[in-house]
């Protein structure tokens, strides 16, 4: 299977899956959270600053940045608490919300997660589903993979228990 990730900046990547280096990994699926419909909100885009870009660590050894544009920030409130995450515009056609919350590092992987989210205009609402969550394509393939992480202040103060967890490994040959 072959797709293409990035674009936003000009630059393209050719993603291949290997079909037979998946099963030899023993990958059988990817575990989730139960879908909790109290983790789907309302969101809205705000403006950022024309062309604004924002450095953003990247999954390299040694780890590097990039500086990556982030047209609109996404504006959505939790529990009360409107919180204000950096949008990625990574990938052509689509944006990008990276973020860490409190499980990472317990029951999600610790560089955090992914919400990708459709092209609007500023001003525009949207829905912001974390059922949604996924895992960042570095854990399918981290020797290629260099997945940016979350940008600085895209961390939720609170247990997003919602969305992918985790990769599921087949063992001692059972799926």
């Amino acid at each position: 299977m072959v797709g293409f990730a990035g674009g936003a900046d000009g630059s393209y990547g050719l993603v291949v899956i290997d079909q037979g280096r998946v099963e030899r990994t023993g990958l059988s699926g990817i575990d989730t959270f139960p879908y909790d419909p109290a983790r789907v909100f309302e969101g809205q885009y705000r403006a950022a600053p024309e062309r604004r870009r924002i450095e953003v660590p990247r999954l390299t050894i040694p780890r590097s940045t990039d500086a990556i544009l982030a047209p609109v920030d996404l504006v959505v409130t939790i529990d009360g608490t409107e919180y204000v995450l950096a949008v990625l515009q990574e990938f052509l056609g689509h944006r990008l919300v990276i973020f860490t919350d409190e499980t990472n590092g317990d029951q999600t992987p610790e560089i955090g997660r992914w919400l990708v989210l459709p092209l609007l205009e500023p001003g525009r609402t949207l829905t912001v589903d974390f059922n949604r969550a996924a895992l960042s394509y570095h854990h399918l393939n981290p020797e290629v993979s260099v997945c940016p992480l979350a940008p600085p202040g895209n961390h939720l103060p609170m247990r997003i228990e919602a969305g992918e967890r985790a990769l599921i490994h087949a063992t001692s040959g059972r799926g």
